[in-house]
């Protein structure tokens, strides 16, 4: 049983809740990483990649917005940021850089017999269109 009220926080809850918002890193990440796959895979003017980073810096400061309601009784500190913050480092030092290498090299293997087909299709329409003409 609790006799504390909700407004105060133990330091062992406190430690937790930064380990939390360092996990919370992976998704954010991930969320980043989704933006950055998309750039490599489709060219984009600077001002729509602007608006990409804005969503996603959005979409991760809803994730923490969701984070303190869920876990930490609707009180936002500012540790909470620096653990997502740091979670999201460590996430793309480790494993956010070569994941999305990986799924560059798949993308573009899986590309490949696309090019392929789209070649033929256009062979195929020149002659088809020759042959109409005559």
């Amino acid at each position: 049983m609790n006799l504390l009220p909700d407004t105060y926080v133990l330091a062992e809850d406190q430690m937790l809740l930064f380990l939390g918002a360092c996990l919370l890193g992976v998704p954010s990440g991930l969320l980043f990483d989704v933006t950055r796959l998309l750039r490599r895979l489709l060219p984009h003017h600077n001002s729509v990649v602007l608006l990409e980073d804005v969503l996603a810096i959005t979409g991760i400061a809803l994730l923490l917005l969701f984070y303190t309601h869920a876990f930490a009784h609707q009180i936002f500190r500012f540790y909470y940021a620096a653990g997502c913050i740091l979670g999201l480092i460590v996430y793309e030092c480790t494993v956010g850089t070569p994941l999305l290498r990986l799924l560059d090299v798949m993308l573009r293997l899986a590309a490949k017999p696309l090019h392929w087909i789209a070649l033929i299709c256009r062979k195929a329409g020149s002659r088809f269109v020759g042959s109409y003409k005559k």
